[in-house]
């Protein structure tokens, strides 16, 4: 038991009235709440809490640790905002979770700089797409591209994030070239499995918006694997210009309706209320900010 952790879910059922408010505020499952009251009171051996199925209430010794427990936190708070370096408190495990291809793309060049800069943080990092249960998996940030982030968690958006329709040269001679967004309901489209609306394409032109629903024979969960895809002239791909920006420039992909443009997305930093102070966390998306910024305008 994370004894601080404990107490900092205490005072926050007792402000709150109710594991289950408090829960909703802190991120966490009301279980993971109770739990965390329960180890506290068996640690210190006082029963803190009386409960019903309708409220809570402070028991008498439980009246006297809460006011010494705001206390103690509040102090640990006051001593941390003071400290001249803040590398002094930079230390301790920190894990986090980013898309393969952003990884492989941006992410990887520069977490090395990160890494010597903060030394007594472990970072560690785990590939994956998909927005992961961050409580039940114990992750301190999720980098994310995406445009809603549940209500549950607290998300600093990073980078706009631009996509573009393209397809190889062999496979835009073999089928033709899109003049509208209509055509593309004619084409093989690659799908990307994590998207949330689906098959869905919605373009713009001219300040009208277009929903495409798009079908093909081939789809995954990854924006590497279907750039590959695009490129062996299977279809049209929509990817972000971090992925394909390279190949475009190149003449291996081609665009397709260049005067039609994607609905953007964003990059977010996502994490928990509870690890909102966090000076890890903290450092690790300020780094990320600045390293995106420092990078130009694909990632602005």
């Amino acid at each position: 038991m994370d004894k601080l952790v404990a107490m900092s879910v205490f005072r926050c059922v007792v402000d709150c009235g109710s594991f289950a408010r408090a829960s909703a505020k802190l991120g966490i499952s009301t279980t993971s709440a109770s739990r965390h009251v329960n180890d506290l009171e068996q640690a210190i051996g006082v029963k803190l809490l009386h409960r019903s199925p309708r409220q809570i209430s402070l028991t008498e010794g439980g009246c006297h640790y809460y006011r010494r427990c705001c206390q103690h936190l509040d102090d640990i708070a006051a001593t941390e905002l003071s400290l001249s370096s803040e590398a002094m408190v930079m230390a301790g495990p920190l894990r986090l979770t980013a898309p393969c291809s952003f990884t492989h793309a941006f992410l990887g060049h520069h977490l090395a700089r990160f890494v010597e800069s903060y030394p007594m943080i472990q970072t560690e990092v785990l590939f994956s797409d998909r927005l992961v249960d961050l409580a039940e998996d114990a992750v301190d940030v999720a980098l994310r591209i995406t445009r809603v982030v549940p209500d549950m968690y607290v998300a600093r958006p990073l980078a706009v994030i631009r996509t573009v329709l393209c397809a190889s040269p062999a496979y835009l001679q073999r089928q033709g070239t899109p003049a509208t967004h209509e055509d593309l309901r004619q084409h093989n489209c690659i799908g990307y499995t994590n998207r949330t609306v689906g098959n869905i394409w919605v373009l713009r032109r001219d300040g009208q918006e277009y929903t495409i629903p798009t079908s093909g024979n081939f789809r995954s969960n990854s924006g590497d694997m279907n750039r590959t895809a695009a490129l062996a002239g299977h279809g049209i791909v929509c990817e972000p210009l971090f992925i394909v920006g390279q190949d475009l420039a190149e003449g291996r992909l081609q665009r397709v309706l260049p005067d039609y443009e994607t609905i953007p997305t964003q990059l977010q930093a996502i994490y928990l209320p509870i690890n909102r102070g966090c000076p890890r966390v903290r450092a690790l998306v300020d780094f990320v900010a600045d390293a995106l910024q420092a990078a130009g305008p694909l990632w602005q």
